[in-house]
């Protein structure tokens, strides 16, 4: 069984290199052309602005007994940890 997928695997690795060549070759041979104009702006921020109310149920209350509005976290960068014992 690991000989079959040696093999299987040696096969598919292989490549006709006379295919590869002409496709560089033809790459190379094109004219250069600029890059195509982006029909809409882009976007000005990469911040989302809204507020999914999905993070609504993250709403608590921190160890020291302050509220923990996940809304005060818009613009910043978060680093979540998730302990699982499993």
């Amino acid at each position: 069984m690991g000989t079959a997928l040696a093999t299987l695997a040696l096969i598919s690795c292989a490549s006709d290199n006379r295919e590869v060549e002409h496709e560089q070759s033809a790459v190379l041979q094109s004219p250069a052309t600029s890059a195509p104009t982006p029909e809409t702006a882009p976007p000005t921020s990469g911040l989302a602005t809204e507020f999914p109310d999905a993070l609504e149920a993250l709403r608590s209350k921190t160890l020291s007994g302050e509220t923990f509005n996940p809304a005060s976290l818009i613009g910043s960068d978060v680093l979540i940890w998730f302990w699982a014992p499993w």
